[in-house]
């Protein structure tokens, strides 16, 4: 809302209680550590209790793949 904001020795007054307005309304547009979850994946037979880390452990992966062949 332009009509709220204020140019005051380079600085814009009023524009911090928008922005934190904007904050609670919408708060999927900023980062913060609640925002951040993890995907969740569902196993075979609907197994929703595993969550990923976020890391892959390759020698598993490799496993996995000579078990296939």
């Amino acid at each position: 809302d332009l009509e709220n904001l204020k140019l005051a020795d380079d600085k814009i007054l009023g524009l911090d209680e928008q922005l934190e307005k904007i904050k609670e309304e919408n708060d999927f547009l900023f980062e913060s550590e609640d925002n951040q979850k993890l995907p969740k994946f569902v196993g075979p037979g609907g197994d929703d209790t595993k969550t990923s880390t976020g890391t892959i452990d390759i020698s598993k992966l490799a496993e996995q793949a000579s078990i296939r062949r």
